[in-house]
């Protein structure tokens, strides 16, 4: 089923936001001409049609010279408008979106496995093909949905043959870094561009500085690096909890290690595969750290 997008900004106002840029134009954007006897430089571009005098002295335009170039400047008939600026759908930035409620629990818990506790889609991925705008809705950080295409009429659909699970679904533009979306049994949500989905959350539930009661430094950083005081990995935040209920993140994309906060400390617990899943084998954590500021 179709609908149709929310689109702002008439053919009116987008040619006056044009006009008012045309002093802030380059060079190499107009042509050089003369209109009795007078310098002028015409827009080379396709839209809209303007001109701009170069007034070499004080006698170099009359006042019937000025009309004129005035008249020919202004064209009665809308100027074409590409859908870079016409269609908010277009501004929008390739990448990840968060869903807000889930990045505000996010900076509450710091926990991603409580914020994924949402009941909504957390996650959607916008890219593009030619003039279509493409959004991809991920479950569960699990696995990719039915994507939906926004065209350039601003009219929306699935991809897929319509279904009861996909029906119904609606976009709206809020800004260029920020739209709503819902389709089916999901309200529509607001989601915020990120670009990247686990960077994002790295930063919010696990980046920083911490101390051991020894003293001893440890620090996971922003470039995705931990260095801990024997020995510096790659590590990468869990997102997807579907097969685990616990916050995680990997070490060198092969162990995987519990965490969570109690008392203002960041405990950290080893794991052990059970039956193909990765389970928190000991009460004790492994590490007690304090974020230093």
């Amino acid at each position: 089923m179709s609908v149709k997008a929310a689109i702002s900004g008439g053919p009116c106002e987008q040619k006056q936001r044009r006009q008012r840029t045309v002093d802030r134009l380059p060079d190499e954007d107009f042509e050089r001409g003369v209109i009795f006897g007078s310098p002028v430089i015409r827009s080379t571009l396709k839209s809209p049609l303007l001109y701009r005098i170069e007034v070499k002295s004080p006698h170099t335009v009359g006042p019937f010279g000025l009309v004129l170039i005035l008249l020919l400047g202004c064209n009665s008939r809308t100027p074409e408008i590409p859908p870079s600026s016409s269609q908010p759908f277009m501004r929008l930035s390739e990448g990840e979106y968060l869903s807000n409620v889930y990045i505000d629990a996010l900076k509450s818990t710091r926990s991603a496995y409580k914020a994924g506790k949402t009941g909504q889609i957390n996650n959607v991925i916008l890219h593009r093909k030619g003039t279509t705008v493409l959004l991809e809705p991920i479950v569960n950080f699990h696995e990719g949905g039915t994507e939906f295409a926004i065209r350039r009429d601003g009219s929306v659909s699935s991809v897929e043959a319509a279904t009861e699970y996909i029906r119904n679904p609606t976009v709206h533009v809020l800004d260029d870094h920020t739209f709503m979306f819902g389709f089916g049994e999901f309200q529509p949500a607001t989601y915020v561009f990120v670009n990247d989905a686990i960077d994002y959350v790295s930063r919010a539930v696990l980046v920083g500085k911490y101390k051991d009661k020894q003293g001893r430094a440890y620090e996971f950083r922003g470039d995705g690096w931990a260095v801990f005081p024997d020995r510096k990995f790659k590590f990468e935040i869990g997102v997807d909890h579907v097969l685990n209920d616990y916050d995680y993140f990997m070490e060198d994309k092969k162990k995987t290690w519990a965490f969570k906060r109690s008392g203002g400390r960041l405990q950290i617990f080893p794991t052990t595969d059970v039956e193909g899943f990765d389970q928190i084998s000991s009460d004790r954590p492994f590490l007690s750290l304090r974020e230093v500021r």
